[in-house]
């Protein structure tokens, strides 16, 4: 029996830079980008921190990304950094 992928709904990033990032960080925000999507470009985003905690606990290689309420698009999670 196959499992159903986890979504990850997020909200698209216009701020840019340390000091953005910084503060979406405080505010519990992690930043990311998503290469490759239905877009031409890239889409910077903004993710709850428990969101991404949540999936990234789960172990799942792949996963649905729902950019802004629009449809999902197929994710592989690249690189991840901590500090």
């Amino acid at each position: 029996m196959a499992s159903q992928r986890p979504t990850l709904a997020v909200d698209v990033r216009e701020e840019r830079g340390s000091r953005a990032t910084r503060r979406l960080r405080r505010a519990g925000l992690v930043p990311g980008v998503l290469y490759g999507a239905t877009h031409d470009e890239p889409v910077s985003f903004k993710v709850g921190d428990r969101e991404l905690r949540r999936i990234l606990v789960d172990g799942s290689a792949l996963i649905d990304v729902e950019i802004a309420g629009e449809k999902s698009v197929p994710a592989i999670l690249k690189g991840r950094q901590l500090h």
